[in-house]
């Protein structure tokens, strides 16, 4: 029974928090949602595992439902050391009650960039089918962004965080 007892003491050493994020008819395993904070509308930023590959989530309210807004494509990732992440190319674009969601694949330079500093600020761009489009900056609100995506990389990227850090 001790045995028992003193094994039970060491499962939150080895467990991890896991959350979901549906999207679509898809589910996927994801990091917490962490608030980033904007003027207008807060911007939630989280991450996925997909088929191997981490990804970042982007999502915002907007409430003008009738003009089909959508997160545009270009993102910058401003970091604490200065460096800037550029994403391009999303991969998913959603717009389901009044939040715009969008999708963008992480390169591994990419991941390595924001576990080495954190980040400071994202810019996005949100437009609709009206050619209305509004530039927005969300700020760190305190998270550890840097540790939180290395934690989640290292539960399916064991080998590459072993090359990396």
């Amino acid at each position: 029974m001790k045995k028992y007892l003193f094994l039970l003491l060491f499962i939150p050493l080895f467990s991890f928090s896991q959350y979901t994020t549906f999207i679509g008819d898809r589910s996927f395993t994801s990091s917490e949602s962490l608030e980033f904070e904007n003027s207008k509308e807060n911007l939630y930023v989280s991450f996925i595992e997909d088929n191997g590959a981490i990804k970042m989530i982007l999502q915002t309210e907007d409430r003008a439902d009738y003009k089909n807004p959508t997160i545009n494509s270009k993102v910058n990732i401003y970091l604490k050391s200065g460096v800037v992440v550029n994403l391009n190319k999303v991969t998913y674009r959603d717009y389901v009650d009044e939040i715009c969601l969008a999708i963008y694949p992480l390169s591994e330079t990419d991941i390595q960039q924001i576990t080495n500093s954190d980040i400071f600020s994202i810019r996005y761009t949100l437009d609709d089918s009206f050619n209305d489009v509004r530039n927005r900056t969300a700020s760190n609100n305190g998270y550890e962004v840097g540790t939180i995506l290395k934690d989640f990389v290292s539960q399916f990227k064991k080998d590459w965080l072993i090359n990396y850090f």
